[in-house]
């Protein structure tokens, strides 16, 4: 019997994105200091926030822009905890692969 296809992709897309997003925000947060655009004229860090959400596209705009806030808070106070923003973004992924089992079930039903 083989796979779903559809299926598949809804259920590797959250884990891609998790990644893509904790990735995003090591890299950003990583090579951003406060005087950066000193060293890089015209640098802003909302260069660097809109390569980090060019990967979050496929969530709704509002959860975009909490995630975005809260990636530019991680990145300007390096103190701040980033476990909280792993279990959020985690917890997306773990709603989006419920949503996909239940969909994989209520379509078994039809």
């Amino acid at each position: 019997m083989g796979s779903n296809p559809t299926v598949t992709a809804s259920v590797e897309a959250p884990r891609s994105l998790v990644n893509t997003g904790i990735a995003g925000l090591a890299l950003v947060a990583f090579t951003y200091y406060p005087d950066k655009h000193l060293d890089e004229p015209g640098y802003t860090i909302d260069e660097d926030l809109e390569w980090c959400a060019e990967s979050m596209t496929a969530l709704p705009i509002e959860t975009q822009q909490q995630l975005m806030a809260e990636i530019r808070m991680l990145v300007l106070e390096p103190t701040r905890d980033r476990q909280a923003f792993i279990k959020q973004i985690l917890s997306l992924a773990e709603s989006d692969i419920a949503g996909a089992a239940d969909h994989r079930r209520s379509a078994g039903r039809s």
